[in-house]
């Protein structure tokens, strides 16, 4: 695919004219010890006619998060049910798109059906701070800066993009964090007018307020140059070495299923069958990534 930044004025667009689902059958189909990198949403992995035995010899690795949330809600979506039913209700009685059907079926899929599994979800991977900003990792921005300005055709279009894309996500996320704070801030006006309101309630409304308050302000640090550590910390699992940033200790063999704010890893050493990304040291993932960088 880098070879599609060799020339010197980028391609506008790159058109998947095949089926996702028939496209990942064929390539599985003609390799013999497959390694999946998924980073996108992956629900035609779960559809009924996806043969398994081929998913049970690849190696998965993946980035949670929004491909995890996704995923779930395309699943309730389509009722891709595992008896194959259609039309989206969840069987247990939860309404379409709003049942736990499709959170099940996607927890159990990544548990059971591959020959291994590799997660790399940014929180379990480095706690809150799993940002990627100009303020706390100059080196990373300073390098990538140059290659976009160089004369390196087959990597420059690349860098331009990501810095392009950065600032478009950093505009939009603060639109849509100033809004969502307007619409919190009357909820938190209501609890404490509400005299039958409890501190609980009164508590959450805060919080909820807070959070938001939070990514503004984190945006506003840094600049709005400022990225979730997702792709690139797959990339740089991907290319770790023994004994470099990723320790032993770093690599929780878990089983997957949902908790109140996202994917919860339950450690379990003798039948976990997910290799989840913990503990890992962010200045150290992101000196490796800096020395690979050409």
């Amino acid at each position: 695919m880098l070879g599609a930044f060799g020339d010197e004025t980028p391609p506008p667009s790159v058109v998947l004219s095949i089926d996702a689902g028939r496209a990942i059958e064929r390539i599985l189909r003609g390799t013999t010890n497959p390694l999946m990198v998924v980073l996108k949403p992956f629900p035609e992995l779960l559809q009924p006619q996806f043969p398994r035995d081929l998913l049970r010899k690849t190696k998965l690795v993946l980035y949670g998060s929004f491909n995890l949330r996704n995923t779930i809600v395309e699943t309730e979506d389509a009722g891709t049910d595992d008896d194959g039913t259609k039309g989206g209700a969840a069987k247990d009685g939860g309404a379409k798109g709003g049942g736990t059907k499709g959170t099940k079926n996607v927890y159990e899929f990544l548990n059971t059906s591959f020959k291994d599994v590799v997660l790399y979800e940014s929180y379990l991977a480095a706690g809150e701070k799993n940002s990627l900003e100009k303020t706390t990792f100059p080196a990373f921005f300073e390098k990538a800066s140059k290659i976009a300005a160089s004369a390196n055709k087959r990597f420059r279009f690349f860098w331009q993009g990501f810095f392009t894309s950065v600032d478009a996500w950093n505009e939009n996320l603060l639109k849509e964090q100033l809004e969502k704070v307007q619409r919190k801030a009357a909820a938190v006006s209501s609890a404490f007018a509400n005299p039958a309101a409890t501190k609980e309630e009164r508590l959450t409304a805060v919080a909820e307020v807070q959070r938001n308050m939070k990514i503004i302000e984190n945006i506003t640090v840094a600049d709005s140059v400022q990225v979730v550590i997702a792709d690139i910390g797959v990339g740089a699992i991907l290319l770790a070495e023994p004994g470099e940033f990723l320790k032993p200790d770093n690599i929780q063999k878990s089983l997957l299923k949902k908790g109140t704010k996202g994917t919860v890893a339950v450690p379990n050493e003798a039948y976990g069958t997910v290799k989840v990304i913990v503990g890992i040291k962010l200045e150290e993932m992101m000196r490796d990534v800096v020395a690979f960088l050409v």
